[in-house]
């Protein structure tokens, strides 16, 4: 591993979804997720999109002309390109009680991996994102890497 990245990010900038009808998804995620609306560019001839924020990070909802639907994944099916996209949540089971409350969820609750606690949603065009209870009330997964790269390096890791 180099010292030095080739680039250097200052942080992560945004994640895009490509969806269908930029309406249904500003409302689903906004209701879902929280997603306040800071650039609504629907008009844009070259690239119809709405920017806004969900619990901090920005995301890109942009319209796509394809009608084919996203095929549900949770991950594991191997083929290239993104494989998740996940937002921590505080309380999980809270979470799951109200998105199962609305329909938004199935199953008998979430999955239990670790000290985490997951939960697979997809949006209306079959986007598959993942909210997660990270061990420690952690906001993010880069939060807990000091714990991590610790114990790996104790370990002789």
């Amino acid at each position: 591993m180099t010292d030095r990245p080739l680039a250097s990010p200052k942080g992560f900038s945004h994640i895009a979804i490509r969806v269908t009808d930029l309406g249904r998804s500003v409302e689903f995620y906004s209701r879902v997720l929280g997603f306040d609306v800071f650039d609504d560019l629907r008009d844009d001839p070259r690239l119809p999109r709405v920017f806004g924020t969900i619990a901090g990070t920005a995301v890109e909802l942009v319209k796509t002309a394809s009608r084919e639907r996203g095929v549900p994944s949770d991950g594991t099916d191997g083929r290239p390109g993104l494989a998740a996209f996940a937002f921590a949540v505080e309380d999980m089971d809270a979470s799951f009680a109200a998105l199962k409350a609305q329909g938004l969820a199935a199953g008998d609750g979430p999955q239990e991996m670790g000290r985490a606690k997951l939960l697979w949603l997809s949006d209306p065009d079959g986007t598959m994102f993942e909210l997660i209870e990270l061990p420690r009330k952690a906001a993010s997964m880069a939060e807990l890497a000091p714990r991590f790269k610790a114990r790996r390096t104790a370990s002789g890791g």
